[in-house]
């Protein structure tokens, strides 16, 4: 008997110290695993105090901070969307290319159209082997996404969204330290979207939306100066001031539209357009030559052969004249520039084009 008491007592014991083995162990890791997620999340913050204060453009900035999230996070994806009042525009993110625009769709999606509008903070798993539905994500694999509504004093921003192909223990991020995450993105892209707004006032040509001078020679330059070679396409709109003159600024103003429109949707958006006065214009084809573009700048004159407007019945349209130069990483952008500017103005027929 008094053994069995015995027996019993140190079973006791055991389970006793075996519980508090576990309670200890536990709070051990849920310690290291609270302090691991503070950590980071300082350092994020940290990364974007001193990205904020980098002498670099705001959409700069705003892909260095998703780039910060993908590596401190240890994620596959990271998106950066912000929104204007009507749409969501992808301000930053490591999603390929062909799967980029279904990003803004994750908040019209089931899965977290309710908490954008109430601005809470989502996250989503897949279970064991599958993926998540959300568009895109199935054929990108994704199996667990996080996403942050942002708002800066009460006013609707955007989103981030953190993806990732793996198990990951994002989850596991505690309500406090997501918090503090959400602020600080807010005030960064709060101050970040000031600074663009700003650049953009001062850059900007209202009437076609291409850059101006302001750009031409702040950042242009610098950004030309990494490739090699680069077309450079001078265009004048040689009838235009006549066209103001004889039919009002109205009717140029909308062909002048129409001409900008025309020239990005031929040649895309992926160069620097710049309205160097009021009826020339520069473009530059990056890391092309005159000749590598020829057959692009053709198609661009076949199409301003389309713009017109009717002025009672008589058909307004603009007569353009190009010219397309190779322009080396070793050049004086500035005396390439005037050079051009002189050739073109001595140029006798219109709707042509000609290379130097």
């Amino acid at each position: 008997m008094i053994y069995s008491i015995y027996v019993l007592l140190l079973l006791i014991i055991v389970l006793v110290l075996l519980i508090i083995c576990i309670d200890i162990d536990y709070k051990t890791k849920l310690k290291r695993y609270t302090s691991k997620w503070e950590l980071i999340i300082k350092d994020i913050v940290q990364e974007m105090l001193n990205t904020m204060s980098l002498d670099i453009k705001a959409t700069d900035k705003i892909e260095n901070l998703n780039k910060v999230f993908v590596n401190k996070l240890n994620i596959a994806y990271s998106t950066i969307c912000l929104y204007d009042g009507n749409n969501y525009e992808v301000k930053a993110s490591n999603v390929e290319k062909e799967y980029v625009t279904a990003i803004p769709d994750v908040a019209y999606d089931k899965s977290f159209k309710s908490n954008i509008l109430k601005k809470n903070v989502k996250y989503i798993e897949a279970e064991g082997e599958k993926t998540l539905l959300y568009k895109s994500a199935i054929e990108r694999k994704i199996k667990n996404a996080l996403l942050i509504p942002i708002c800066f004093e009460e006013n609707y921003l955007g989103f981030v969204l953190f993806e990732d192909v793996r198990n990951n223990n994002l989850k596991d991020i505690t309500d406090l330290t997501l918090i503090d995450l959400k602020s600080n993105i807010a005030n960064f892209l709060e101050n970040v979207e000031f600074q663009n707004t700003l650049e953009t006032a001062n850059i900007i040509d209202n009437q076609t939306s291409f850059y101006n001078t302001v750009y031409l020679y702040s950042n242009a330059r610098k950004f030309m100066a990494t490739y090699n070679n680069s077309a450079m396409v001078t265009i004048k709109l040689t009838n235009l001031p006549d066209i103001n003159d004889n039919y009002g600024r109205n009717i140029g103003n909308l062909l002048l539209v129409k001409f900008a429109n025309a020239t990005k949707e031929v040649l895309g958006n992926d160069n620097i357009y710049i309205r160097y006065s009021g009826l020339r214009f520069i473009i530059f084809i990056k890391n092309k030559t005159a000749e590598a573009v020829q057959s692009q700048i053709e198609a661009l004159l076949s199409k301003y052969k389309e713009i017109y407007e009717y002025v009672n019945d008589i058909k307004v349209s603009i007569e353009t004249q190009l010219l397309i130069h190779t322009l080396k990483k070793q050049n004086n952008l500035e005396k390439e520039i005037q050079k051009t500017m002189s050739y073109i103005d001595g140029m006798e027929n219109v709707n042509t084009i000609k290379i130097i």
